[in-house]
C-alpha cells in the first residue's frame, strides 16, 4: 500500500484499482498530483486490499474524507460460466 492510498484527505476513492483500467486511472491521476485511495481485493505497490465488495461490508473508513468514488471493480474475462453461483465467486 502507498502514501497515496494511506492518506486520509484522499479527494477520490477507486475501486478495482488494480485492474486493467484501474491501474491507468491511478497512475494517471498520481500524474497530476490528485490525492486518491485506491482499493482492490488484490493487494498491490499501489492499491489497498478490501476482502470483498458487499453491502455487509462498513465502508465508512474508506470513503471517509473522498467527495468522489470511482467504481471499476467487476469480474472480467470470463468466458464460459461454469458456477450456479457466480457472485458469491466474486464477492
Amino acid at each position: 500500500m502507498t502514501k497515496q492510498a494511506n492518506r486520509s484527505e484522499a479527494s477520490i476513492v477507486i475501486t478495482g484499482a488494480s485492474g486493467f483500467v484501474g491501474q491507468a486511472l491511478t497512475a494517471h491521476l498520481g500524474k497530476l498530483g490528485i490525492s486518491q485511495r485506491a482499493l482492490s481485493l488484490r493487494p498491490s505497490e499501489n492499491a489497498a486490499a478490501v476482502s470483498g465488495y458487499d453491502r455487509a461490508r462498513d465502508w465508512v473508513p474508506f470513503l471517509a474524507g473522498a467527495h468522489t468514488v470511482v467504481h471499476l471493480a467487476g469480474r472480467a474475462h470470463v468466458m464460459r460460466e461454469t458456477s450456479r453461483h457466480p457472485l458469491e465467486i466474486f464477492r
